[in-house]
């Protein structure tokens, strides 16, 4: 009779554990086919951009054209991977006297442009699926006064760095945050000469493989028809030289990286801290890291698992003369 008693509740616990195992089983395989379906649905969102914070910003540049004497197009262009959400809808720029540094005046830019495209990049490893990169353009048409003398300098500033994604800078503390300062020249070419700054043509590459040569085409379009050369170039932080932090710059508790752009302060910015072995001539510290100087093709074969800063730089020079430099910053994402 005990037996037979002892038979009936072993039974009855075999049968609650393996409808628990089918449960957790079942709720398995319908999260798969969830996140399968979703993958079809959105192809471009790779494995690589869901191990990123999307809204983190990926990338910078900003450019101009003059529209007439005393007339100038400013535009701004940040990057992100296609899954971000939290997309500004305005950015605020500053802009000062270039030799008094006098603050002249703020504008906001509108945002005119927010795109995805799939790149389409010749890389082979397990882990890379798809490179889907959002463009976000913001423009606005300003006046100065006529020509000044020296030219004007436009900033934008950006904050912060996340201390435990980027691996070729310092960790960023409560004293020392690690954010970015973009700066841009409006000269003033021959005192009533136009002038429009070039632009970069083509996406940045977010996304490579370590060990795999990778080509990448910073080369830029100027419509004055100036000539172009290119260089590696150091990352500003959003911080002065002077060591005065501008009315704008957020308050970051350690720890807790936000994601926030404001007007930047007046040039020239310090340059960001990179950790030992890293430099802004070779950001990935890999051996082959490269840049042409004429055509602005870099070359990459990453050594090094991680997330890198980079900065392009591609300068304009009329009759033999400097009238301008202009920086594109972007992360680099190297996976297996």
């Amino acid at each position: 009779m005990y037996n037979r008693k002892y038979k009936i509740y072993f039974k009855v616990i075999l049968l609650l554990i393996s409808n628990l195992w089918i449960g957790t089983l079942h709720a398995q395989i319908v999260k798969k086919q969830r996140n399968d379906l979703s993958q079809k649905l959105n192809p471009k969102y790779s494995q690589i951009q869901s191990e990123i914070d999307p809204n983190s910003l990926a990338g910078a540049e900003m450019s101009y054209s003059q529209v007439s004497e005393n007339e100038y197009e400013i535009s701004l262009v940040k990057y992100f991977y296609c899954n971000a959400d939290e997309i500004d809808s305005t950015e605020k720029v500053s802009i000062h006297e270039t030799i008094s540094k006098i603050f002249v005046t703020q504008h906001t830019l509108k945002l005119t442009s927010n795109k995805d495209t799939t790149l389409l990049v010749n890389i082979n490893c397990p882990n890379f699926k798809r490179l889907c990169v959002k463009k976000v353009i913001y423009n606005r048409t300003i006046k100065l006064m006529t020509p000044m003398f020296g030219g004007y300098d436009v900033t934008w500033a950006y904050c912060c760095w996340s201390e435990t994604s980027i691996s070729n800078i310092q960790g960023m503390l409560e004293s020392k945050k690690q954010g970015l300062g973009i700066l841009m020249h409006i000269s003033d070419v021959e005192m009533g000469y136009k002038n429009a700054s070039p632009v970069f043509k083509y996406l940045p590459i977010l996304s490579v493989c370590k060990g795999q040569l990778l080509l990448v085409n910073n080369s830029a379009l100027d419509k004055d028809n100036d000539s172009l050369t290119y260089q590696f170039s150091s990352v500003m932080n959003y911080k002065t030289e002077n060591g005065v932090s501008f009315k704008e710059e957020p308050f970051v508790e350690h720890g807790k990286p936000i994601n926030k752009s404001f007007a930047g302060g007046q040039a020239p910015f310090k340059k960001i801290d990179y950790k030992k072995g890293f430099t802004y001539s070779n950001p990935l510290k890999s051996k082959l890291c490269s840049i042409n100087i004429k055509s602005g093709e870099m070359q990459l074969k990453p050594d090094t698992i991680g997330e890198f800063l980079v900065g392009v730089s591609v300068m304009e020079f009329r009759h033999s003369k400097n009238i301008g430099t202009y920086q594109r910053v972007y992360k680099i994402k190297v996976t297996d």
